[in-house]
């Protein structure tokens, strides 16, 4: 008895096209600060008390046009943190005029809440996401530890680095 296999073998194949698109954004927002800011000029004697500190000053930082993506900013800061006591030194930032006022450092904090903005502090503001803009508002001013500063100038420089989510 004699069996018959049919079978069919195929050589075909099918080429179907597939087209993937994406966008690449650079996430970031356009920020405006107000330069260089002027914190005014003291007596001494009038700042001679530990803990005592001159007018408060406003500062504002504004984030706008900000990527469709971000929803919110970290701000870093950054800069020569007060080594006249290390006790200060997290919360200060030094004078950076050799021959300047001692005993001085600078204070920066968040206005609201109320939150101490020294070397190497993050902290993070949400984007509005209609508006696509948030503002950092801040209060500098400077801060005798001790209550014996000496008579001098007055120079601070702090760096703040945006990153974005």
């Amino acid at each position: 008895m004699s069996m018959v296999f049919n079978a069919a073998a195929y050589n075909d194949s099918d080429s179907v096209p597939l087209n993937v698109t994406g966008s690449i954004y650079a996430s970031s927002c356009t920020v405006t600060f107000p330069g260089d800011i002027n914190l005014g000029t003291y007596y001494r004697q009038n700042i001679s008390i530990a803990g005592a500190n001159t007018s408060d000053v406003p500062v504002t930082v504004n984030l706008t046009d900000c990527s469709p993506f971000i929803s919110k900013a970290t701000a870093t800061f950054s800069g020569t943190s007060y080594t006249e006591d290390s006790g200060y030194g997290a919360i200060l930032y030094a004078n950076s005029i050799a021959d300047g006022a001692q005993d001085l450092g600078l204070q920066l904090f968040n206005s609201d809440p109320v939150v101490p903005l020294g070397n190497n502090t993050t902290y993070v503001v949400n984007i509005d996401p209609v508006t696509k803009s948030v503002s950092l508002n801040m209060t500098a001013r400077m801060y005798t530890p001790h209550g014996s500063p000496t008579a001098g100038d007055f120079s601070a420089a702090v760096t703040i680095n945006f990153t974005y989510q």
